[in-house]
């Protein structure tokens, strides 16, 4: 059998099977080691059940701390001077996703957007696979507070990775919480003369859920499953073992922080 030949052609710009960019420029030249562009990479597990990552990669000659302009208060007699701060990334720059390294696959541009900061790949729903999440921040417009002009007034999601919930709390008039409601779940807590949690429970409508009692920080009961919890050596976050009953068995477990 004869051994497989490999031949290799070269594509001079604008010849058909050329990689260039639209300024005639060689994407050779974009990821070159002395590249103006001086290109960012990023890695992600973009795609279920593959070993290999995938690629982020974006033009890095920009910085998200930028003076982009200046702010004047005047307050008689007096004049003040304030800088503003933010991106000067150009927003019509393409970041390029590849989501694998390994097989062949369709490759994916973004554009950078106005007061482009960064974007990373992130498992935000801990399914194993990340998604491309990319940070805009201008100093300029992020407010609707004009003396303020970095507050964040607010925050709009996009897709459905991360659920919107609204949480509500109430407080004793010691300040602990009395109740917290989230997605018709209610945690309802109750305090002895000293302000120690006592008890917990949890239901959803008329249905408890969990009722745990407490007693001096290092003992637990939870009454649904009469499982109880006695910490050693400290309180629950700081004991280095804790010794549990469950099923009428005791069992000693170690904690280890990595």
């Amino acid at each position: 059998m004869n051994p497989l030949q490999f031949t290799y052609q070269y594509y001079f710009p604008g010849s058909q099977g050329s990689l260039i960019k639209e300024t005639e420029q060689f994407l050779s030249s974009y990821f070159a080691s002395g590249s103006i562009a001086k290109p960012v990479y990023m890695r992600g597990k973009f795609i279920r059940n593959r070993f290999n990552d995938g690629l982020v990669t974006f033009p890095g000659n920009y910085s998200p701390y930028t003076e982009i302009g200046k702010r004047i208060i005047t307050k008689w007699p007096f004049k003040y001077t304030h800088e503003l701060y933010g991106s000067n990334c150009g927003p019509d720059n393409d970041i390029l996703i590849a989501p694998g390294l390994s097989f062949f696959n369709q490759m994916h541009t973004i554009k950078t957007e106005d007061g482009f900061q960064t974007i990373s790949a992130v498992d935000v729903n801990g399914d194993g696979v990340d998604e491309v999440v990319k940070v805009n921040f201008h100093g300029v417009n992020a407010s609707a507070n004009a003396s303020r002009p970095y507050q964040v007034t607010m925050l709009t999601p996009t897709g459905t990775a991360v659920p919107v919930r609204e949480q509500s709390v109430t407080y004793t008039s010691y300040q602990r919480p009395n109740n917290i409601t989230e997605n018709g779940i209610t945690a309802t807590f109750a305090y002895n003369a000293g302000g120690e949690r006592v008890k917990m429970q949890v239901a959803q409508g008329a249905t408890a859920l969990l009722t745990r009692y407490y007693i001096g920080k290092k003992y637990e009961l939870d009454a649904q499953t009469n499982t109880e919890r006695l910490y050693l050596g400290g309180d629950v976050y700081s004991a280095p073992a804790v010794y549990v009953k469950e099923n009428n068995v005791w069992k000693i477990y170690y904690i280890f922080i990595m």
